[in-house]
């Protein structure tokens, strides 16, 4: 089960008209938030911009912020640092990390996909997150990059929700960032199996999609002056 230290850390946020997932962690006694670098993709990943944090209802909460990205650019991670040391979260722990991590583990997601969430004003300001489960299907260490593929249906709106295990000790752990789903494409077919043209295509979900581990959360931390 998903605990609250996890569940009060995790926001839903926007930027551009791009819907996704964020949540909170500190380092040197400092809260920042990690979320996937993708979603800046539309204004060209910016350095120096503005995030908005959704509350319940039609409330929202615009911050001015410091993007900082990963020096790898295939990692699909992007942390995000309020300029006036603002908090977010109660600082609940919080536990990051792979190296406990194994094959064919169950693991827990939290985020909004589609845009959906669990209101309730009377628990907190902001919505409560979906939570799913899937299970570790591979993980894969390649040019300093580990990548999880793990096994569950992964929508818009996910990205940058954590990915949650449970560690060695028992205690559940951030194990990674939630990219995005491996994407089928088909070409159109009619009832007979022939090709209705050859310029659309339909994009499934495979049910597998990719996270980036959560180590990479202290690389880029690490290099944050």
């Amino acid at each position: 089960m998903v605990n609250r230290s996890i569940i009060e850390r995790v926001f839903k946020i926007g930027y551009l008209n791009v819907y996704g997932t964020a949540f909170t962690y500190e380092y040197n006694s400092k809260q920042f938030c990690v979320t996937a670098k993708h979603i800046f993709e539309n204004g060209n990943y910016p350095t120096n911009t503005k995030i908005v944090f959704y509350k319940n209802g039609n409330d929202s909460l615009e911050k001015d912020v410091i993007i900082h990205y990963h020096t790898n650019p295939k990692v699909d991670i992007a942390v995000i640092e309020f300029l006036d040391d603002f908090t977010l979260s109660l600082k609940f722990e919080i536990n990051l990390g792979t190296n406990d991590m194994y094959y064919s583990q169950d693991i827990f997601y939290l985020g909004y996909p589609l845009g959906l969430d669990m209101s309730s004003q009377a628990l907190r300001e902001y919505p409560f997150p979906l939570v799913k489960k899937g299970i570790i299907s591979a993980f894969i260490n390649n040019d300093d990059i580990t990548t999880l593929l793990l096994d569950g249906m992964n929508n818009k709106g996910f990205s940058g929700g954590p990915v949650i295990s449970e560690g060695s000790n028992k205690e559940m752990k951030v194990i990674g960032v939630i990219s995005g789903y491996i994407p089928i494409i088909d070409p159109l077919v009619d009832k007979n199996g022939n090709y209705i043209t050859s310029n659309v295509f339909q994009i499934q979900n495979s049910g597998i999609f990719i996270a980036y581990g959560s180590n990479h959360i202290f690389e880029i931390l690490n290099n944050i002056k």
